[in-house]
């Protein structure tokens, strides 16, 4: 592969490999259900390359957040992360999931990952809602490799609105009735998201943004 050579960081090879592996896949296992329709390895590989290549490791809040790459599954092989580096040891807090088309970054999924308390340790370092942080991020790193849109998904697709952990089992109406409450909150966070960062609806129902 002559591309992954000029590619000198390992971060990007790793991420280099492993979409190669998953687009030469003949069976789309459990971790690719739920990947979006701008997501899949060959989308990414056509119209991210450039940004993925360029993306380069960012510290934030005095290097305490680092914004770093990783290989994935579900939404996305690919993403962004949020990492806390002020306490003992690193700690993801935050990640969005990209697709890629010609013209557009597609945001299919955002959410915290470190639970309510990281989530406020993670916005007073960055010292404002961490979803601000990361979209501002993405947004000025897809202006400099020429896209014009930013699409943030609805997060019908998303594998944990999909399958939300209620600590009941599924099937029963306690189930049931606390998905129905995880999955208002999630369609709730992600409208604040995009109403509090310059979205509006597409045709499409989901939340798009010019650059």
């Amino acid at each position: 592969m002559p591309v992954l050579r000029k590619w000198n960081s390992r971060r990007i090879q790793k991420i280099w490999k492993h979409l190669i592996a998953v687009r030469r896949e003949d069976l789309r296992g459990e971790e690719r259900k739920g990947e979006g329709r701008d997501a899949s390895p060959k989308s990414i590989l056509k119209f991210g390359r450039n940004f993925l290549r360029e993306f380069k490791i960012k510290k934030l809040a005095e290097g305490k957040i680092k914004a770093v790459l990783s290989a994935g599954s579900h939404e996305s092989p690919v993403y962004i992360s949020f990492v806390d580096h002020s306490q003992n040891f690193p700690m993801q807090s935050a990640i969005a999931k990209m697709g890629f088309t010609k013209s557009s970054v597609v945001i299919e999924s955002i959410q915290g990952t470190g639970g309510k308390q990281q989530t406020t340790r993670l916005n007073e370092l960055l010292q404002e809602p961490w979803p601000n942080s990361m979209i501002r991020m993405i947004e000025d790193h897809s202006r400099k490799h020429g896209f014009k849109k930013i699409i943030l998904r609805e997060p019908d697709n998303m594998y944990w609105y999909r399958n939300p952990f209620t600590g009941h089992e599924p099937g029963t109406a306690l189930h049931e009735e606390k998905s129905d409450r995880i999955r208002m909150q999630i369609k709730g966070f992600y409208a604040q998201v995009a109403k509090k960062n310059g979205f509006r609806k597409n045709a499409d129902g989901d939340f798009e943004k010019n650059l």
